[in-house]
């Protein structure tokens, strides 16, 4: 995975909601890809002009489009479109693997801007710890944040990892038992984790309107 920051310019200055994603238009066309590429935002709006935005590109033919877009090439976008946002509640649990974490990660900042105390907890899985986006920003935003939680979860752990192992399903019970009630949830990432998260969150006592979701 690498990171892609756009700075856009622009009136009225370009914004946008935690959760949300654009579409970048690379000069040249989009190789292996018919349309635009879409990526999820990774970062959270701080109201900033020009705006600044992180996307995580990951493999694949968008992201060898992307590799010659240095500093100060020009890209064509769209949006931010998308309803995968976080209302605000009395607790908050993000569920994510791969680049899935991307979105989420915009999630975090969203809310832990927001003076509150309201309780929000991410888990990330991933298959060791080399796989694991943003973690150190993760754990200090932890260290920092008492009313954040970051669970990393991995599922072929080196044998020095003294965190949680197996699958993200597994630790969901515990971690959604120590939220408070009416809290809501996000998950993001492959299509059976999310639909496994989602059967076992309702399983668990979430409402199915507590609940979204985003698959690829």
């Amino acid at each position: 995975m690498s990171e892609l920051t756009l700075e856009i310019p622009g009136s009225p200055p370009f914004r946008w909601r935690a959760g949300q994603y654009l579409t970048l238009h690379p000069a040249g066309g989009t190789g292996a890809h018919e349309g635009p590429l879409a990526y999820s935002i990774a970062s959270a709006c701080d109201g900033s002009e020009p705006a600044c935005l992180t996307l995580a590109v990951g493999p694949g033919s968008g992201a060898d489009v992307l590799a010659e877009a240095g500093p100060g090439t020009r890209l064509e976008i769209d949006g931010p479109f998308g309803s995968f946002t976080l209302s605000r509640a009395s607790g908050a649990l993000l569920v994510g693997s791969g680049t899935g974490v991307a979105p989420l990660r915009a999630h975090v900042g969203e809310w832990l801007a927001e003076a509150g105390n309201d309780p929000l907890v991410l888990v990330v899985g991933a298959r060791s710890e080399a796989d694991l986006l943003w973690h150190e920003e993760f754990v200090a935003r932890a260290q920092a944040t008492p009313r954040f939680r970051y669970e990393p979860v991995l599922s072929q752990p080196s044998g020095a990892w003294a965190g949680r192992s197996g699958w993200v399903q597994a630790h969901l019970p515990e971690l959604f038992g120590a939220l408070p009630a009416e809290s809501v949830a996000r998950v993001c990432g492959s299509k059976p984790m999310v639909e496994s998260c989602l059967t076992l969150l309702e399983n668990l006592g979430m409402p199915r309107t507590s609940l979204e979701a985003e698959s690829y």
